[in-house]
């Protein structure tokens, strides 16, 4: 039996148009059927696809050779092909012209592009200053510590080295190292009335227990 074209390819023996846009993937189908089972072998112009599309990654037969299949479609594949279709019965040769057309954006959608990519800008432009800000913020907090770990050692270790012996110790009080000896619990302080106050914060009467090692409280003037 001879072979014949099946009503689901988009190949005739009078020949089609295969219009498809640029750049999305197409397909050429050549569906046929015959007894015996015929072979098939594409042609581009009048030349055989194996030799024109050699290594090419982009175009590949399946469906035992009935599929030509087209990754993306670009004017170098624009052309007439034909289905050479043969068993020993009888020979066919259906075609279609394939024409690749430019996909252009309808205004709406070119409007909608530049929408996404102004705030892609908009939103990379935001992080990025987020990110530095929060670097920097950052940056500013480990230096701020690191500038209070050394106050707190100064303070507790002192700097006896640069005492002046021209100096009263008064005037280089805080070179001296800190002395926790001086310090009182909270819980050991009683606040009474106020007795002044000031620029320089308030003056209080207090009771302080365990002061210069008295079990007894003391009476004390404390500024706060």
């Amino acid at each position: 039996m001879a072979p014949w074209v099946l009503s689901n390819s988009n190949v005739s023996l009078e020949g089609t148009e295969t219009i498809v846009k640029s750049p999305f993937p197409f397909f050429i189908a050549c569906y046929v059927e015959g007894r015996p089972k015929p072979k098939i072998m594409w042609l581009k112009d009048g030349e055989n696809i194996d030799e024109i599309f050699e290594n090419n990654g982009e175009v590949s037969l399946s469906d035992e050779n009935q599929t030509l299949d087209f990754k993306y479609a670009t004017k170098k594949y624009e052309g007439k092909y034909e289905c050479n279709v043969e068993n020993r019965v009888g020979h066919i040769q259906p075609f279609t012209n394939v024409i690749i057309e430019d996909e252009t954006l309808a205004p709406s959608d070119t409007n909608l592009v530049i929408t996404i990519v102004s705030f892609t800008i908009i939103f990379i432009i935001v992080f990025s200053f987020v990110i530095i800000l929060v670097i920097r913020i950052k940056k500013n907090k480990i230096i701020r510590n690191d500038m209070l770990q050394l106050e707190l050692f100064f303070l507790r270790e002192g700097n006896v080295g640069k005492l002046n012996k021209e100096c009263t110790i008064e005037e280089q009080a805080e070179l001296l190292p800190y002395d926790n000896s001086f310090e009182i619990e909270r819980e050991n302080i009683t606040l009474g009335k106020q007795l002044g106050s000031g620029a320089f914060g308030r003056v209080l009467l207090a009771q302080v227990k365990g002061l210069n090692g008295k079990e007894s409280p003391t009476r004390v003037a404390l500024k706060m």
